[in-house]
């Protein structure tokens, strides 16, 4: 036996006596109370070379009984009912821990047979009698339940003698040409983790409850060990009989010195399984505070000559490195053990070595329940290859998921990069796919930050992750004041953008959320979620149509909102080119109801969702935004009032019911040809929770009173990739298995949008990635004339005349609006002209007061 060997055996047994003293004690007097008998059973078995020795046990079966048989099986009637709790636990093995003290056994080692099996050993056999015999060892935890295997055969000792006993040696035998400490220490840990589901609860009984106690206990005889070994360690293990003395004379003091400082700085109170850097720096501080002070004590009280100087630097990394292992032994138990002993989980391959994977493997690590078997992990820098996070070796690049999903088999694969450009998520989805096993992406930082996820919650890859741009995250922070206790009235707000809003506002807890629609089974479903989500907030279905007057008085009237966000509005392009007066009656005199509204009810703020395609629009819908914008900053009687009123433009909202990419998603679900406009269209794109909290960020912004604010989304996307980028997601090749048809440009579309005219420059602001619009509107005049032409358009059903009208208030128009003539299907319909006569009151007063 190697001296380390024997050093952790010292060790372990130590502290395993000291942890479990309260079983020699509680053991026995169960034992006494079941029938009587004796407490020990002694059994002679075969030793090192052949040896005979006494072993011994808590005794299990009837005294009548034992002299039998040498085997025991399940449901043996032989066993007490105190020696099955003890079999069960294995703890009638504890006497053993003596054994192991003494020399007569190890910690690790074949167990030890009878002399009646050790004749029928074969010469390659009777190798494992040259090993020192052990507790426990590979075969051990092989046939862990050796009883229950005995149980369900017709003869036990045959098929003992004959398959489990061979079997049991040629395991042990192959351990030992493999063996070194480390692989000891790892056996040791999975021997306990085997114990430790059926012993918890008495574990928490007899430990835990004496915590306190049983931490000191160990940290005294850490102390003592600690001590003993530096001063073997000075004298090469000869220490002489005066050291030995001075050893014992010396250690209440040191013991004393080091337990204070301790107490001081929070050692006893630690979460071991938790163990970090923070618990070893205050172990070091609480060491080396306690060496001064041990130096300090025994030169007041003159014990200094003849200590060696060099034994009190060895007690002093000693100690600290025994302590700290301990902590750390802990925390590999239930990290590393745990998944070791078992196949269990998904065979997993993690593309990451960031923070982000870091994360995620302390999570699985952690967690009591593991779905996900880590075989390595996968980076995209080559210097990476071949280290290692967490104990998870980097098996190599992402050129190689394909041969490692093979070499490994691998089943699953987690994508934990931490901010990966477009072309680097193109990379790694493009290798999953192509392997061909199922993969998902981490949650995003903001998810994981606000706690609505874990780490451990994985998503599916989402055409979100390929924008070609991390995620703009905004600070909720400043918008919490100006909503908290107030109430919020959001129009549109069972559409894509008008929900999300709920969603964000209703966590910043305002007294009453009204959520304004047409669409009642949306609303109803939206209504539902929030009232699940911030069940203490108010939440208001309204049912109605923003250019209903009557309807919009009644609101702002009963619940005097004083935080208005207008969602409400026709948004696609196409329909809106063959819908012209319905366009402008919502997207125009819908908006100038609520926003005369605002102003009547005393509402504070004001913030219409505008559009990227009101920039020098060439369609009817952007035309409608534009004039929108124009009437809620410059509108005179608007301006007068104290309402904040300010914009905010978007790009294409990402999942939204107006995106582009759930019709190509249905057409993929379908194998149906995916419909892309033209090769080189381009958009910008902003997820849905970008679009929520810019809103919301431009609300709590000083310098966006009167202006219009916009998100900094990088380069515009181009719907060509967009497209092949979400067959791919979808396990298919595009032009192959998905084909891809060019349709031709819709009227009203551009090749390419723009955030911003040729007229208008952007500022920053005091938020990042937030920019404004420079300029005001200053034609107040043209402003009230243009409606008001609008307004006399729309009241007599002129279609030719609300064209010209929506071109004299965005002059900055480009074809095919600028130059569109109206066709002979715009001409009103007469059930619609009589639904306009009939509400022509309202139109023709709102000309009437325009001018």
């Amino acid at each position: 036996m190697t001296p380390v060997k024997r050093a952790i055996d010292i060790l372990v047994c130590g502290l395993g006596l000291l942890f479990l003293l309260p079983l020699f004690l509680l053991i026995p007097l169960l034992i006494k109370l079941d029938d009587g008998g004796p407490v020990f059973f002694r059994q002679e078995r075969i030793g090192r070379r052949g040896k005979p020795f006494s072993m011994w046990k808590f005794r299990s079966m009837r005294v009548a009984s034992e002299p039998q048989r040498n085997l025991t099986v399940r449901g043996d009637g032989r066993i007490t009912r105190v020696g099955r709790w003890l079999r069960e636990l294995k703890l009638d093995e504890l006497p053993q821990l003596v054994h192991v003290l003494t020399g007569k056994m190890t910690l690790v080692g074949p167990r030890p047979e009878v002399a009646e099996y050790v004749r029928l050993y074969t010469k390659e056999q009777r190798r494992v009698l040259e090993l020192v015999p052990g507790i426990t060892s590979p075969a051990s935890l092989r046939f862990w339940d050796e009883a229950a295997i005995l149980g369900r055969t017709h003869d036990p000792e045959d098929t003992y003698i004959r398959q489990i006993m061979p079997e049991k040696i040629r395991i042990d035998l192959e351990y030992v040409r493999r063996l070194t400490p480390w692989s000891d220490i790892r056996l040791i840990c999975r021997t306990v983790m085997q114990l430790w589901p059926k012993s918890r609860p008495l574990f928490r009984l007899l430990v835990l409850r004496y915590r306190r106690p049983v931490i000191v206990a160990l940290h005294v005889l850490l102390i003592a060990l600690g001590y003993r070994a530096a001063f073997e360690l000075r004298f090469d293990f000869r220490v002489d009989a005066e050291n030995v003395r001075l050893y014992w004379l010396t250690l209440p003091m040191l013991i004393l010195a080091r337990l204070i400082p301790y107490a001081r700085y929070g050692v006893f109170q630690g979460y071991w399984r938790h163990a970090g850097m923070e618990d070893l720096v205050g172990l070091c501080k609480a060491g080396t505070v306690g060496s001064l002070v041990f130096v300090a004590a025994i030169l007041v009280y003159g014990r200094f000559d003849g200590m060696p100087r060099s034994v009190l630097v060895l007690e002093w990394g000693v100690t600290i490195y025994l302590a700290g292992g301990v902590r750390f032994a802990v925390r590999y138990l239930r990290e590393h053990l745990s998944r070791e002993g078992g196949d269990g989980g998904r065979r997993t391959l993690v593309v990451g070595v960031g923070d982000r994977a870091e994360e995620l493997l302390r999570e699985i690590h952690h967690g009591a329940k593991r779905q996900l078997r880590v075989l390595g992990l996968v980076t995209e820098h080559p210097v990476g290859n071949g280290r290692s996070l967490r104990g998870e070796r980097v098996l190599g690049m992402i050129d190689d998921i394909v041969t490692l999903v093979t070499r490994h088999r691998i089943e699953f694969i987690v994508i934990a990069l931490d901010h990966p450009s477009e072309e680097l998520s193109r990379k790694v989805v493009t290798a999953c796919l192509h392997a061909r096993v199922d993969f998902k992406v981490l949650p995003s930082l903001h998810d994981l930050l606000d706690g609505s996820v874990r780490i451990d919650h994985l998503r599916n890859v989402s055409i979100e992750d390929l924008l070609g741009r991390p995620p703009v995250q905004l600070d909720l922070a400043l918008v919490g004041p100006s909503i908290r206790d107030r109430v919020v009235l959001i129009t549109g707000g069972a559409g894509s953008i008008g929900s999300e809003l709920a969603r964000q506002i209703a966590a910043l807890r305002p007294r009453t959320l009204v959520l304004f629609d047409q669409a009642e089974s949306a609303l109803y479903f939206t209504v539902l979620e929030i009232a699940e989500l911030a069940p203490g907030i108010r939440v208001v279905p309204v049912v109605g149509d923003i250019t209903d007057p009557r309807c919009v008085v009644e609101v702002f009237s009963r619940w005097r909102p004083a935080y208005v966000i207008h969602a409400a509005a026709y948004k696609h392009v196409p329909m809106m080119e063959d819908n012209v007066i319905e366009a402008v009656r919502n997207n125009v005199l819908g908006t100038l109801q609520v926003a005369n509204a605002s102003a009547t009810w005393g509402a504070e703020q004001f913030v219409l969702i505008s559009t990227d395609k009101a920039v020098r629009p060439a369609s009817i819908m952007g035309a409608t935004k534009r004039i929108a914008e124009r009437l809620v900053l410059g509108l005179p009687s608007l301006r007068r009032s104290s309402v904040d009123f300010r914009a905010v433009r978007f790009g294409n909202v990402l999942g939204s019911a107006g995106s582009v990419v759930p019709l190509f998603e249905r057409q993929v679900a379908c194998r149906r040809a995916v419909t892309v406009t033209h090769p080189d269209v381009e958009r910008y794109f902003m997820t849905i929770r970008e679009a929520a909290q810019l809103v919301l960020e431009a609300g709590a912004l000083d310098e966006a009173q009167g202006r219009i604010t916009m998100l900094e989304m990088g380069d515009p996307v181009r719907i060509l990739d967009l497209a092949e980028r979400l067959i791919r997601l979808a396990g298919l090749e595009p032009h192959e298995e998905v084909p891809i048809v060019f349709t031709g440009l819709r009227p009203g579309e551009k090749l390419r949008e723009e955030l911003m005219s040729d007229v208008e420059a952007t500022v920053p602001t005091a938020i990042s990635k937030i920019r404004i619009v420079r300029g005001e509107e200053r034609d107040a005049a043209g402003i009230t004339r243009g409606l008001g032409r609008l307004a006399r358009a729309l009241a007599t059903g002129d279609t030719a005349a609300l064209l010209v009208a929506i071109r004299q208030m965005v002059p900055e128009s480009i074809p095919p609006l600028s130059t569109r003539r109206p066709d002979q299907h715009e001409s009103i319909p007469e059930a619609q002209t009589l639904e306009m006569e009939f509400g022509r009151p309202t139109v023709a007063s709102i000309a009437e007061n325009v001018s």
